[in-house]
């Protein structure tokens, strides 16, 4: 999209610079240190934000949106509105729109509103990105104007993609206009508006027109774009109507060629189960697409149909762990399996994801069993079957609980503690809030001290809980203090900006120089993985620091046997947790680099457990995502081998990184 390309080239190229060029201006590796210190400093960005360079002032209002200085500083607010609005450079005042989207500056809404009229079809689709952002109902008539009046078509794309978000029914019968219209580049971006807009919230309300229109999906459901047809399965998640014709659509798509097509279709069979349907799942489970099958195994344990039973008992005994360890959790799903005679043998799998899935099970176990199935894997030497142990055994109601949560929190493992702080809470014992307080003075793990003062953060009738959320705003971690500051918000209305601070990164701007350059000189990576080779390539200028601390990791070694620890069919693989279970890390966090690149397949972002949390784990888009844009930093995509991806199962491992320098 032009947005994307006007950011990219002019605004965001400088940040590092390009092979063979000189080092990157100070101006623009002074705004990347203060960026990454989330400093917004008056006495340095005002200068930045006046240069008489565009490229240096676009990138200050870039560091800006990235910071974020909601409620904080008021003079930021106006200087970018100024910017959008005076600016004679329209990449400066795209980013200032940017910049603004990503602040969630509510009370910028009007500056925003008639940047819509700018000249510059760059600077409008931006503005209609960030006033989809404000969630406010005044955002919702100025974009509906928009795409009933048309615009340049890039504009109109970048309001399809976002305006879902408005929940409002108007934006509907437009989706389907350009979906039906003579603008090719459009029917995506409508097909993905209509997939997002939620049908079903709109039906319960009583409105009729917001039915999902049979007669559209089966025109989608026969285009030769897979995506359009993915479209069309998922719009039958909340489709009304002709059953026999829904059936029809149902029975072509999970036959259809397209793996996502088919993982599609079995999604939307979950939610309008009919038999006739039954043959088509029962192939798709024995069939030999990877994903498809991983689908089925998981989606049938809500299907309420005893053929599946006997597929599911093969996929458990069958050579495929990711698939038996599937087929474990719908027989249990389904009631289908009888917890106290078979998880202690399953508990002594020497597969992890079976010992993992079962581990999650015990709680299901009657009378005395769970503890004792819990004593088998409570020190497993896989993080992830502790982790699942700790979480089922929380749950059981009868029997020693109190006494095993206490257990559980003082266990060496964070993740285990973290998990024991949240199970503890819930019993409501007297001395909750003190428990709590010594866990979180006692941890220095980001997740246990988020977990305990989202706990304390609840309880804001009690004096105790809130005395030590105000003690938290002096906490080392930057992200504490930003939670802290929200909550006790929540509670009294009063601002905490400057108890935030900002993040001592203890790197001067020499060092953010020699990262900058050593980015520069590495295009990517190449991950050998046991499904197979991938090749991706770098987005050094949009996220440089996150693509540093790529090359970090990879240098040290630290992926190598990592595995996907997360695979979502037509969706994402992700990677990266050293503990196989999601909740692990490099030991650090490092700041998001949000971006105007698009989530589309293939794109490689950072997942995040909150704002500013990425670290070692990130996920390959297996099909357009663009719910995501802009919320998770996009550093890379897949060049070579997405088709590797496609078929990448759960435990699938990366066996080493190559890195790719310039020749």
């Amino acid at each position: 999209m032009l947005l994307t390309l006007i950011l990219m080239t002019v605004v965001l190229l400088p940040s590092c610079g390009q092979p063979g060029e000189e080092p990157p201006a100070p101006d623009l590796v002074r705004i990347v240190a203060y960026e990454d210190a989330r400093n917004a400093d008056e006495t340095i960005f005002l200068p930045l934000l006046g240069h008489k360079d565009p490229v240096v002032r676009a990138r200050a209002c870039v560091a800006l949106g990235r910071i974020g200085f909601k409620d904080c500083a008021d003079w930021f607010r106006k200087d970018l509105e100024r910017r959008l609005a005076e600016d004679e450079d329209p990449a400066v005042r795209a980013a200032a729109a940017f910049a603004l989207g990503q602040a969630k500056e509510i009370d910028s809404l009007e500056h925003l509103v008639v940047a819509l009229s700018d000249s510059e079809p760059a600077v409008r689709a931006a503005a209609v990105d960030a006033l989809t952002r404000l969630d406010v109902e005044a955002a919702a008539e100025p974009i509906i104007r928009l795409l009933e009046s048309g615009d340049n078509d890039e504009v109109i794309a970048a309001a399809l993609l976002s305006s879902w978000k408005l929940m409002d029914g108007r934006t509907i019968s437009s989706a389907i206009r350009y979906f039906t219209g003579e603008m090719d580049s459009l029917r995506f971006p409508a097909a993905y508006h209509l997939t997002r807009f939620p049908w079903r919230r709109a039906t319960a309300e009583g409105d009729a027109s917001q039915s999902v229109p049979l007669e559209l999906v089966q025109v989608m459901a026969i285009d030769e774009d897979p995506e359009i047809r993915k479209s069309g399965a998922r719009l039958l998640y909340a489709a009304e109507g002709d059953e026999e014709m829904i059936v029809d659509l149902l029975s072509a798509m999970l036959r259809d060629t397209d793996p996502g097509v088919a993982v599609q279709a079995i999604r939307a069979c979950v939610s309008r189960w009919d038999e006739r349907l039954r043959d088509d799942v029962l192939a798709l489970l024995a069939g030999d697409a990877l994903h498809p099958k991983l689908e089925a195994a998981r989606d049938v344990a809500r299907i309420p149909d005893p053929a599946f039973q006997q597929p599911l008992r093969e996929l458990l005994q069958g050579d495929s762990e990711p698939l038996a360890a599937a087929a474990l959790a719908s027989l249990a799903g389904r009631g289908e399996l009888d917890f106290n005679a078979e998880l202690p043998a399953l508990l002594a799998d020497e597969r992890p994801l079976i010992r993992a899935a079962a581990a999650g099970l015990i709680h299901r176990a009657t009378g005395s069993a769970p503890w004792e199935l819990y004593d088998l894997v409570k020190d497993d030497p896989v993080p992830a079957v502790r982790t699942a142990a700790a979480g089922s055994i929380t749950q059981v109601s009868s029997g020693p609980g109190l006494d095993t949560i206490k257990a559980l929190m003082q266990s060496d493992d964070p993740v285990v503690k973290s998990i024991a702080a949240g199970a503890y809470a819930a019993t409501g014992a007297d001395d909750v809030v003190q428990v709590l307080a010594d866990l979180y003075r006692d941890s220095g793990d980001y997740d246990l001290k988020i977990q305990v003062l989202q706990t304390l953060a609840a309880r804001t009738d009690d004096v105790q809980a809130v005395e030590l959320l105000e003690e938290a705003l002096s906490d080392p971690d930057r992200n504490v203090r930003v939670f802290v500051a929200g909550a006790l918000r929540s509670i009294d209305g009063v601002s905490r900006c400057a108890e935030i601070g900002t993040l001592d990164t203890g790197l001067a701007q020499s060092d953010y120089a020699d990262r900058l350059a050593r980015v520069r000189k590495t295009r990517g990576a190449r991950l050998a993985t046991t499904a197979g080779d991938i090749e991706i390539e770098f987005y050094r200028d949009e996220a440089p620091l996150t693509v540093y601390n790529f090359i970090s990791l990879a240098e040290s070694g630290f992926y190598d046997g990592v595995a996907a620890h997360r695979v979502i069919p037509d969706f994402v693989v992700q990677i990266g947790c050293p503990r196989g279970d999601g909740s692990g890390g490099p030991g650090y966090t490092i700041r998001c680099e949000n971006n105007t690149l698009r989530y589309q397949r293939g794109a490689i972002g950072m997942a995040l457990s909150g704002r500013d949390t990425g670290g070692s784990q990130w996920f390959i888009t297996l099909a357009p995502q663009h719910h995501l844009d802009a919320d998770y930093t996009i550093f890379a995509r897949v060049s070579k081998g997405i088709e590797i991806a496609d078929k990448m199962m759960p435990g699938d491992k990366i066996t080493g990184v190559t890195l790719l320098e310039e020749e």
